[in-house]
C-alpha cells in the first residue's frame, strides 16, 4: 500500500529503493510520513521503533495441543502449555508414524 501512496504523491520508485514510514507504525501510509531509501536499511530501522506490550496486558489464553489446558503464552508462537506436553506430543507423532509406515510395509 505504502508503494501505491508514494507513486500516486511522487512517482516511479527507484530500483533497490523501498518505502517506509518515519512513524515507525506498520499500517501507517500517510504520505508526510513516508520516505524512501534504500532496502537494506528497512532490516535495521524494524527494531528503532518497536512499541513494548502496555504493562498488565497479557496475550489471549490458547489451549493446549496435546493436553487441551488452557494457558498463556510466554512469547512466540507457542503450541504447547509445558516442555513436556510438546515432547510428549512429539514422541507420539513418531510412533504413530512408525506405525503407519510398518503397517504400509507389509502391504
Amino acid at each position: 500500500m505504502r508503494r501505491l501512496v508514494w507513486e500516486r504523491d511522487h512517482g516511479p520508485i527507484p530500483e533497490g529503493m523501498a518505502v517506509r514510514s518515519t512513524c515507525g507504525q506498520d499500517c501507517c501510509v500517510a504520505p508526510e510520513h513516508l520516505e524512501l531509501g534504500p532496502r537494506g536499511y528497512l532490516a535495521e530501522d524494524r527494531g528503532k521503533h518497536h512499541i513494548p506490550r502496555p504493562e498488565g496486558l497479557e496475550p489471549p489464553a490458547r489451549r493446549c495441543r496435546e493436553c487441551g489446558r488452557s494457558f498463556v503464552p510466554t512469547g512466540g508462537n507457542q503450541a504447547f502449555c509445558s516442555e513436556e506436553c510438546q515432547v510428549t506430543r512429539t514422541r507420539r507423532v513418531d510412533r504413530e508414524r512408525k506405525q503407519k509406515e510398518r503397517i504400509e510395509a507389509r502391504h
